[in-house]
Parts: C-alpha cells; structure tokens; sequence
C-alpha cells in the first residue's frame, strides 16, 4: 500500500478499482503463506526434539535444568511418572530424527538461520546476546514482548544447534553470527571452552565485572577508617565506585610474617592478584621486615610465567616510621592525643618528639598514652581527630602535601585506568606490560 500511495499518478487512477487490484493481491500472499508448510514444520520439529535438547538450549552455559516424572514446560512435556532426562539422552537417537522429517544437513542448517536470523531481526536486545545467554532461566522468563518472543525463538535455534551437531558433527556458529563474519571474536573462540573465563571477558565487556580493580592493604582497623574517610570526604567518592577494595591485613607480622622464610606470603597473594590484573597497593609501618619486604618485592618472581617479577617496589609503600608519625606534626599529635583522652592529660609536642626517637615509634606513642592516662591508646578515635586535622581550613599544612594523600593518589590514579581485558590476546598483553611489574 505505501508504494501504491508513492506512486506518481494522477487522482483519477486512485480509484476504488486501483485498490481493489492491491487488495486481491494482498489476499493471494495471504492464501500462500496459509498453506505453506515450512515454518510450521520447524515448529514441528522444535516440538518433537524439546524432549531431548530444550533443558540444554535454556541453560545458562553453566547449568541445566532437568526434570521427571510429570512436568510441563513451554517446550517440554512429560506425563510419564518414571521418565527421566538422563535416561532419555541415553536412548536418543538423532538418526530417527532425521529420517521422519526427511532432513538433510542443508534442510536442517537452513532452519537454523531461519530461526536465528528472525530472533535477531525482532530481538530489542539482540546485541546483547553475548551477556544474556548467561543470564539465569528464571530471570530470561520475566522478559516481555518481542523481547521474549525472540528468546522462544532463541531457544528453537538452539535445539536445533544441538540436533544438527549430533548428527553432521558440525558446530554452526551461535545465534546472531550466523549471518555476519566475525573478523574479531569476542572473546577467542578458543576462550569459549572454559565457561568461567568466557563469562569474565563478556562482562568485561558491558562493565559488569565487579572485580575490584585495586585492592589497598593497609595495616590495621585505625589505617582503613583512615582510608575510607579521606576517600568520601577529601576526593569525594566511595572506594567501591573505582572498584577499589581495602583490606586490613591486621599488623605488620600478617602481612610479612613472623620469621624471614614466611615474610614473602604476602607477595605471593600480591602475585595471584596482579594475574587476575587486580592491581595491589601495600602500605605498611616500618616495623619487623616491612622494609626487607619492599627490597624484595623488587626481585621477587612470579609463579605464574606471564611477568618476569611480581609488582614493583612502588607498590609497596612502607613509612618511615609510622602513619601517624609521617603525616601529622609532633603539635598536632599531642593535640590529638589531648583530644581522644578527654583531655585528662595535656600531652605535649616534646612527649612525641621522644617517641619518634624510640627504636618502634608506634609503639611508644601507645606506650605514652597508657601510662599518662592508664587506658589503651584508642587508635580509630585517633584517626578520627587525625583525619579532622587534616581535613580542617585552619591546618597549616596542604592536605595536598601530607604523603597520605599522595599515596591515595596514586592508588586511585591506577585503578581508574586500569581496564580490564575483553580478550584473552589483551590479558596477555598487560600481564607483560611495565604497569604491572618491572621487566628486570
């Protein structure tokens, strides 16, 4: 009709003759498409091997869902009380299959596009096919419209996938590549064997790893209000928006170990992460062997094959003394001190002078604290006070120039531009890349 209204013709053509012509024509396709038997005879066939292929083609590349006994389905029907799927596979015989409907390996590979290419053309989400295949049973039947109906269409292409391979041995591309040349597949088609890893490349893709992308160690509970206060109030967003998780390894002696043939553990947890390309930040006090652990982290190397070393000394961040030492004045320390003790005792800035000198200066400023006010030191209301001195317009210092901000800066620097691969080839490529180890 719309090429009859297109038509450069006069009105007087437009008669009622001119679309009585049209509809008769429109009633001929009519009767044709009424008395073929072709779509009906793939609905046919889809039905008769639903039995058979149906619990596989709505798995999601993980699981299937099987049943027995009497149960129905929008392809599976069973009323036999004994009946059994794993049974039933056992006795298939695709061969039978086709001889009653007199299929041919080009029969059959013709309703296979057929079936594919129509839930691609009316499929919403057809681009999205690579994620949804992934997608639980449950959550796929609460699609709606074209949407589900292209998956019910989905679903026939792959019963009919997995008939065609069971009897021509021949694995036919996936629905939506049937028609199209993959130039680059996404990820390698050799990737595609190993589920797990097949799903992590597809979600790279659409952004929906939740990975974290760094993981910050820092030494204990005191360390880790500290990170996730400068985190929200000082830059303004929450770790988990970076994909940035931060871990307390609770002391230096967890983290390096107690004895000189454990201190490497933690190396070795940094290795596995930096092969899933997780980046890993370590910032420890220089107690025990934190700063042997940093000379090490240099020349230590990988287990895996892909990185000559395991991460690069600067990944490893160990302060000169201690967190509180570092980054707050011996006047701001003892203002603090006042703070989280009531200020039932005037500490003074000479006090924490002496403790910087001390052999383990965390250490003492604890030792301090006990015995001026005969409590333990508590450290996450000292990081509060800390971390308000740092935050507050009348400090003297920048928060910019404090070495904590430095280092958060860079943790955040390398987790915003760290992407994670889609393809096995890229995996490859940043395992061997100066980002996650030195060569040498």
């Amino acid at each position: 009709m719309d090429a009859y209204l297109a038509e450069p013709i006069s009105k007087a053509s437009r008669s009622d003759q001119g679309i009585s012509r049209w509809v008769e024509r429109f009633k001929e396709v009519q009767e044709g498409s009424s008395t073929h038997t072709y779509r009906p005879s793939i609905a046919l066939l889809c039905q008769y091997i639903s039995n058979r292929y149906y619990p596989q083609a709505v798995g999601d590349q993980r699981t299937i869902r099987t049943g027995s006994g009497t149960s129905w389905d929008r392809w599976l029907t069973v009323g036999d009380r004994s009946w059994t799927w794993e049974n039933y596979v056992r006795d298939w015989d695709p061969g039978l299959v086709a001889i009653h409907f007199g299929l041919t390996p080009e029969k059959l590979k013709h309703a296979y596009r057929t079936l594919s290419n129509s839930q691609s053309f009316m499929d919403p989400i057809a681009n999205w096919y690579p994620l949804v295949q992934f997608v639980s049973l449950d959550k796929r039947r609460k699609l709606k419209g074209a949407a589900l109906q292209a998956e019910t269409l989905r679903e026939g292409a792959l019963m009919l996938r997995g008939l065609h391979f069971d009897l021509y041995h021949e694995k036919l591309p996936a629905p939506g590549e049937i028609n199209t040349t993959v130039i680059v597949p996404m990820p390698e088609l050799e990737v595609r064997k190993d589920v797990r890893m097949h799903l992590e490349y597809v979600v790279n893709q659409y952004g929906l790893n939740p990975q974290p992308k760094l993981v910050l160690f820092v030494e204990g509970q005191s360390e880790e209000r500290v990170v996730h206060r400068l985190l929200e109030e000082y830059f303004g967003i929450l770790p988990g928006r970076l994909s940035i998780e931060v871990v307390t390894v609770r002391g230096v002696d967890n983290a390096t170990g107690t004895s000189e043939d454990r201190f490497r553990a933690i190396l070795r947890l940094v290795d596995y992460l930096h092969h899933h390309q997780t980046f890993a930040f370590v910032v420890l006090d220089n107690e025990n062997f934190a700063s042997k652990l940093k000379r090490e982290s240099a020349t230590t190397r990988s287990t895996y094959g892909h990185r000559k070393r395991i991460t690069r000394p600067e990944y490893i961040h160990v302060w000169k003394s201690a967190f509180e030492l570092d980054n707050f004045s011996n006047s701001e320390l003892a203002r603090a001190l006042i703070r989280v003790s009531g200020e039932r005792y005037r500490f003074t800035a000479a006090e924490i002078v002496s403790c910087r000198a001390a052999k383990n200066p965390g250490a003492a400023l604890s030792k301090l604290y006990r015995e001026a006010t005969q409590f333990g030191l508590p450290k996450l209301q000292l990081a509060d006070a800390l971390v308000d001195t740092l935050l507050s317009d009348r400090s003297r210092r920048r928060a910019e120039n404090r070495p904590i901000i430095k280092v958060l800066v860079r943790a955040l620097k390398l987790a915003a531009l760290n992407h994670l691969p889609t393809r096995q080839e890229a995996w490859t490529m940043n395992q061997a890349s100066r980002l996650l180890a030195r060569k040498t």
